[in-house]
């Protein structure tokens, strides 16, 4: 062991140099020159005073020769990393540094020896020595520093070991060269197997790793702050999360060690995720929630529209309504008037000869015509109207209309039919959908002043294919398009309301697409407009399909109209023009004609007369309407024929018996005699659009 706390020993020059006067010479000469020296006795006193510290020594080569050299050269070798003693060793006179002895071989490969021949000049001596002092110096200040460092590096770790964290230190090129106490236990691993970078292997969670060495490499490399957060394993296999932060020591620009510490973040990375997942629930809740005020916004939207929609359709509904109610509630007087009135005009015309007023009569009896045609698109568009649905091939009925469409609408319009095969057919009015197909023809036709195309379709519509604001099921499609100047939204919206019309005063009465889409509505269909200005309408009217096939359509027979001799007829009906058309027609044809103005009277008339052949009565009076003077009638007289005359609408209200005829007002006298002559046959039926059977209402308990 080296001492060298004592700064006068450190400088200190030892000589050895037993044979003559030698020694004393060499120590005069270095105290000449201000340099302390110890003269030694022998090898062994000079091995001791260089364990209590010297500068260097001075030895001769004869106080080497013979002697036993390898202590000293044990005592060389065994110096600590910062020392290398100078020897200077004086050669025997006449001896060269080639020719050495054993002894100064064995110093010479052990040590710093320094060799200078005799004589040696006093300079020459001195320089020597002072060289040799010189670089013991620098290797004190070595020791000092390496001294200096180790009680810093203690008192480093004293306090890295006092330290929460986790502590280490990496060398230079960032090979872990410390472990805190801290460390070692918290992993469970020894010191020596976590050095280096085994480390990174040994307590690093894998899925760190990676990411944890480019960023330890990238700080090496680019001598910059470590600062990374990972996950460490315990002792019990328990991964914990981390903040290691590392900061490069430099000397003189020089990174000469780094130290670092490990920092427990796992509370705040968990209070972290806890915090995420909470943001992200509470985005997933603003979304969700975001999500469901949009649907119930949406519905709301909806609804609204619905609801608009809904009342659109209710008051459309309602207006209907109101003009059916006011339609119905005229019908039967307005009917009594064109009876009272076609009635009359035809009897005149039977009666005049002369050509002038009868064509006048006849003029006349047109526009009573007109006028009930004008009550019948009344009662359909208000769906008042009785309809007789039956199975009906639309491909026919086109195919038969067609010569009565090109008499309509004239020559200037091209009719276009596009039939499909394999029609199904249609569960409808025959006499109703002529009318239909007639008045879309007649609004094509206006729609096209100048001429153009009129182009008639039919097609079959499966459930899915049918408007969604229709009833579910299969349809039958008949559309008429034109190429005329089409209408705004605002018309087509309005386009069947009752008597809206964009024709001039006089030209039209707004009823004909009213009178379609409540024939259409009516039916158990619906009806489509689709139509832009300047390029045209298409109008399609969905009709249910029929489950059974349509049935051909007879040929009108000529029906006789003979009279039953003897018979005799009770009319009971409350409009006195209205009886005495019908008293006088048919008494006019031979029938015995009795007549009352209410049920009462007629019942009287039957108790003083006698029993009848038929009762014809009007559906409607005062005190006791038609249905229930038949009923009482029939108590008096069983098997009494019975017929209704009516200008309701809603026969079926009244609920007439079974096989009862009923005819519906206006009428021509004809009709009556042809639908008397039924009556008294008992026919159930007799074909035509305003003479109907009629089946009772099934009465409920």
């Amino acid at each position: 062991m080296i001492r060298t706390a004592d700064p006068v020993l450190r400088l200190r020059v030892l000589i050895l140099a037993p044979v003559g006067r030698d020694a004393a010479l060499a120590k005069a000469v270095l105290d000449g020159a201000g340099i302390g020296s110890l003269v030694c006795g022998d090898l062994d006193e000079l091995q001791q005073r260089l364990a209590e510290g010297a500068g260097a020594s001075v030895l001769t080569e004869e106080a080497l020769i013979g002697r036993d050299v390898w202590r000293l050269a044990e005592w060389i070798n065994e110096q600590p990393s910062w020392s290398d003693f100078p020897f200077i060793l004086l050669l025997e006179p006449g001896g060269t540094p080639e020719a050495g002895t054993p002894e100064r071989d064995v110093l010479q490969a052990a040590g710093n020896l320094t060799l200078l021949e005799r004589p040696v000049g006093t300079a020459t001596l001195v320089s020597a020595v002072r060289a040799a002092l010189r670089a013991r110096g620098r290797q004190y200040e070595v020791h000092d520093a390496i001294e200096a460092l180790t009680a810093s590096e203690r008192r480093y770790r004293t306090l890295a070991e006092a330290l929460p964290q986790l502590v280490w230190t990496s060398k230079p090129d960032g090979q872990r060269g410390y472990f805190s106490r801290q460390w070692v236990e918290y992993t469970g691993i020894p010191e020596e197997d976590q050095l280096g970078l085994a480390w990174l292997e040994k307590v690093v969670h894998p899925d760190d790793r990676e990411r944890t060495r480019k960023r330890w490499v990238e700080a090496v490399q680019g001598k910059n702050e470590y600062d990374a957060e990972l996950r460490i394993r315990r002792a019990d296999n328990e991964y914990r999360w981390f903040k290691a932060r590392g900061t490069p020591v430099r000397d003189n620009g020089r990174t000469v060690k780094w130290f670092g510490t490990c920092t427990d973040i796992t509370d705040i990375v968990e209070a972290r995720e806890t915090l995420r997942r909470g943001r992200e629930e509470l985005e997933r809740l603003v979304t969700d929630r975001t999500r469901s005020l949009a649907a119930a916004n949406d519905r709301l939207t909806a609804e609204i529209a619905e609801r608009q929609r809904t009342e659109a359709a209710l008051l459309q509904a309602q207006k209907l309504e109101a003009v059916g109610q006011l339609t119905s509630g005229v019908a039967h007087d307005f009917n009594n008037l064109l009876t009272a009135i076609l009635g009359n005009l035809e009897m005149m015309e039977r009666r005049l000869k002369s050509e002038e007023p009868l064509r006048r009569l006849q003029a006349a009896r047109l526009a009573a015509e007109r006028g009930a045609r004008l009550t019948h698109q009344l009662l359909a568009f208000s769906r008042k109207q009785r309809l007789a649905p039956t199975p009906l091939d639309l491909n026919r009925l086109v195919s038969e209309a067609s010569d009565m469409l090109f008499r309509t609408i004239g020559a200037t319009v091209r009719i276009e039919t596009v039939l499909t095969d394999g029609l199904w057919p249609a569960l409808v009015d025959p006499t109703q959908i002529e009318l239909v197909l007639l008045n879309l023809a007649i609004n094509a036709r206006d729609a096209m002043p100048e001429g153009g195309r009129l182009t008639i379709r039919t097609a079959n519509v499966v459930r899915s294919g049918a408007p969604p604001d229709l009833t579910p099921g299969d349809y039958v499609l008949i559309s008429v398009s034109d190429t005329g100047q089409g209408m705004s939204e605002e018309v087509r919206r309005r386009s069947v309301e009752p008597f809206f019309t964009t024709k001039e005063p006089g030209k039209g009465s707004g009823l004909g697409l009213s009178m379609v889409h409540g024939v259409a509505t009516q039916s158990g269909g619906g009806l489509q407009i689709d139509s832009r200005l300047g390029c045209g309408t298409t109008v399609s009217v969905y009709l249910p399909r029929a489950r059974r096939p349509s049935a051909p359509r007879p040929e009108r027979e000529a029906r006789s109209a003979a009279v039953h001799d003897r018979a005799t007829i009770l009319v009971v009906d409350d409009d006195p023009e209205v009886r005495e058309v019908a008293v006088s027609s048919l008494a006019d044809l031979g029938y015995r004609m009795l007549a009352a103005e209410n049920g009462p009277l007629a019942l009287q008339l039957l108790a003083q007369n006698g029993p009848v052949d038929l009762l014809l009565v009007d559906m409607a009076m005062p005190g006791m309407n038609g249905v229930e003077l038949i009923r009482r009638a029939r108590e008096c007289q069983g098997g009494l024929k019975a017929m209704l005359v009516t200008g309701y609408a809603d026969v079926a209200a009244f609920a007439p018996a079974e096989g009862d005829l009923v005819l519906q007002k206006p009428y021509r006298l004809e009709r009556l005699a042809e639908t008397v002559a039924e009556a008294l046959r008992r026919k159930p039926r007799l074909p035509g659009s305003n003479v109907v059977a009629m089946k009772p209402t099934p009465r409920t308990a």
